[in-house]
């Protein structure tokens, strides 16, 4: 009697413009073959069909593990068929790849540019002509990014950098902030979404797991004009923009991954018997033991309340191939981005034109919570977390200050002078917080 095969899928989404030297959006899908009794099977032959064209788009093996990835993937829908000797044709039809974009994704999401094949440090992100580059991470992380609203326009070079830039051979990004102008104008904006109008994701369902929280709200307004008669006293610009959200499909907000399947009975001589059968002489070390019965709702507290859940399925070793049996672990838990940010410009020209005075003045409070973002010390960095990741909560509160002041003075038609000064504070922070249950 041949066994039939079983599949756990993960589908991820990479922005191929961001990650790939592509255009487009592509994906990957990435799996574990196993039979009935949850064993994993190596060696199986893996083919992915798009169901649209009917056209193989990738064939591949399953490691010894029975993991298997194809990647660079166009968004689609897939059949995935996995063959292997002594089984039958395993055949799960309707997998898709969508453009997800980074709506589901708390704050700025994973953005990453490179320039000129330099590493993201060598960028020069610049605002009113004053570096804001954050020197400590080199990224977009923790830069300070004023609201759309708030730009009048920005440049962006990668090569034939004139005298005035420097400090970096990637690529030169200088923001321009909006002043006022002679007639009042403002405006108000509200983005909204809310997971109640979406339908649950395909393996959360499967799973019987509620749809993950995405609740998302950015909010605002601005305001400029003159002050004083004919804006003698100059004019000003004041914008502020808020950002709320939830969400448990960001990158370290879930887990889709497969654990060991651990025996309900936590006690060294159940585990003894359940992984060393027949063995004498073998101990557990008690700090292993200790941590195997430690009750914790941090992963979801089900499978006996244990940090590590008991999941379905036979504990132990797989007597054919002699794998330990894994099952397939989603939990979504959701994470909060809150941003807080102003903007104050002020113009004022006087000495009949000679003399033009301008300052510019950006605040913003953001702060991220991950439930499961400490995986290591490069995500505290802004790191990629891996959906295989089983992390603990993490907090990143960042506080941005930008101060730009500067004096246009004219001596005559041959001879004009800038004095610019500039001052950017940047003080990120990274907190660990483990709320354990007894």
């Amino acid at each position: 009697m041949m066994k039939g095969i079983l599949l756990t899928i993960v589908v991820y989404l990479c922005l191929g413009t961001l990650v790939f030297a592509q255009g487009g959006a592509t994906g990957a899908i990435t799996g574990t073959a196993q039979d009935s009794s949850g064993a994993v099977i190596a060696g199986a032959t893996v083919r992915i069909i798009n169901q649209d064209t009917d056209v193989l788009s990738r064939t591949t093996k399953t490691d010894a593990n029975g993991l298997f990835t194809a990647t660079l993937l166009p968004v689609g829908i897939y059949t995935v068929t996995i063959n292997s000797a002594g089984f039958q044709e395993g055949k799960f039809a309707d997998i898709t790849v969508r453009d997800l974009t980074a709506s589901g994704q708390l704050g700025r999401g994973d953005v990453r540019m490179n320039v000129n094949g330099q590493r993201e440090g060598n960028n020069n992100f610049l605002i009113e002509g004053v570096s804001a580059s954050d020197y400590n991470v080199g990224e977009l992380t923790n830069t300070p990014l004023p609201s759309p609203d708030a730009l009048q326009e920005f440049k962006v070079q990668t090569s034939l950098y004139d005298a005035t830039q420097g400090r970096a051979g990637g690529g030169n990004i200088n923001a321009i902030l909006k002043g006022g102008t002679k007639t009042f104008h403002g405006s108000l904006f509200e983005f909204f979404r809310n997971d109640v109008l979406n339908a649950n994701e395909f393996f959360f369902k499967r799973g019987g797991q509620p749809r993950p929280v995405v609740k998302q709200n950015i909010f605002g307004g601005s305001l400029g004009g003159p002050l004083g008669h004919d804006g003698a006293l100059g004019f000003f610009f004041l914008n502020y923009q808020g950002t709320r959200q939830r969400s448990g499909l960001s990158p370290g907000t879930f887990i889709s991954t497969n654990l060991p399947i651990l025996p309900q009975d936590r006690s060294a001589t159940s585990l003894l018997n359940t992984f060393f059968p027949g063995q004498s002489g073998v101990q557990i070390d008690p700090v292993t033991l200790a941590l195997l019965n430690f009750k914790s709702n941090q992963f979801g507290g089900s499978g006996g309340g244990f940090l590590f859940p008991s999941l379905p399925g036979t504990p132990g070793f797989d007597t054919v191939n002699g794998n330990i049996n894994t099952a397939p672990f989603n939990f979504s838990r959701p994470g909060k981005f809150t941003d807080d940010q102003f903007t104050v410009n002020w113009d004022r020209s006087f000495n009949g034109g000679r003399d033009l005075v301008a300052e510019r003045f950006f605040f913003s409070n953001f702060s991220s919570f991950l439930p499961f973002g400490a995986t290591g010390l490069a995500s505290a960095f802004g790191a990629s977390i891996s959906p295989t990741d089983i992390g603990f909560p993490l907090s990143l509160p960042v506080r941005n200050r930008f101060l730009s002041l500067a004096e246009v003075h004219t001596f005559g038609p041959r001879l004009i002078n800038e004095l610019r000064f500039g001052w950017v504070h940047t003080s990120p922070t990274t907190l660990t917080t483990c709320q354990w249950s007894a």
